[in-house]
């Protein structure tokens, strides 16, 4: 799959654009601070926050302890599988 694609891919399971972003760029590059992940997604800083927020919350991201923090994509498998199990949670 090209990045297109798995942008694509977390957007029909769920995800809003700039949530894909954020993710698909912390699987890639591995983890961040937030301005990083801003420049390398180009998503506007203000809803960088607000994305890790969802993110962690649909267990797809963890906050590294690290000062300043920094943001780790949890294994694709593992963070498709939860995308998957909530967007059928939801369906229900």
């Amino acid at each position: 799959m090209n990045g297109e694609e798995i942008l694509a891919a977390l957007k029909k399971f769920g995800l809003y654009s700039y949530q894909a972003k954020i993710y698909y760029k912390l699987a890639l590059h591995g983890p961040m601070k937030a301005r990083e992940l801003a420049v390398k997604s180009e998503v506007p800083m203000p809803r960088v926050y607000d994305c890790l927020q969802t993110l962690v919350s649909k267990n797809m991201v963890e906050v590294l302890l690290d000062a300043p923090k920094k943001f780790i994509a949890i294994q694709p498998e593992i963070a498709f599988k939860n995308l998957l199990f909530e967007h059928q949670k939801n369906l229900q």
